[in-house]
């Protein structure tokens, strides 16, 4: 899709290369998982969607590799709200409730994150998932939306 020119002169951007600008200012993390046994590397991209609420009760969210697509989430202890977690709810692109993650009440001291995690299902896997804390009534303490990617590198022979 090329960019319009209106009659001012002054070229637009078209929405998706605006979407590919302002994604460029979103933090991208990323991680891979080498499977010798496989002859694969296995390899997850997550980004960031849409704008922070202003809460930092979840502070990372990303998807891992391994046998599965892995969801981490990670909460800062010393939030506000933390003590009143009591599940991670897990939604898919059309809103639709995939997990619930109760929180484990013997999770101990550990330092200041704590981390819980959620197969998402088996490789490859990309989607749009979020992730919304709630209190025992049912509230929103904190909400992370993200997208990512995971698939499989296999190398050719002339690597």
């Amino acid at each position: 899709m090329a960019d319009s020119t209106p009659p001012d002169g002054v070229p637009s951007l078209s929405r998706r290369r605006l979407i590919t600008a302002a994604a460029g200012g979103v933090g991208l993390a990323g991680c891979a998982r080498t499977l010798p046994d496989r002859g694969e590397t296995r390899v997850c991209g997550t980004s960031r969607v849409g704008e922070d609420d202003g809460s930092d009760l979840i502070g990372t969210v990303d998807v891992n590799p391994g046998d599965a697509a892995v969801l981490v989430v990670a909460l800062d202890r010393e939030a506000e709200g933390f003590e009143a977690l009591d599940r991670l709810l897990v939604f898919g692109p059309e809103d639709e409730r995939l997990y619930t993650v109760p929180r484990d009440r013997a999770e101990g001291s550990g330092g200041p994150r704590r981390t819980y995690q959620q197969a998402l299902g088996p490789f490859p896997q990309n989607g749009v998932v979020r992730v919304e804390a709630r209190d025992a009534e049912g509230s929103a303490l904190d909400s992370v939306t993200v997208e990512f990617t995971c698939y499989a590198e296999t190398p050719t022979a002339e690597q």
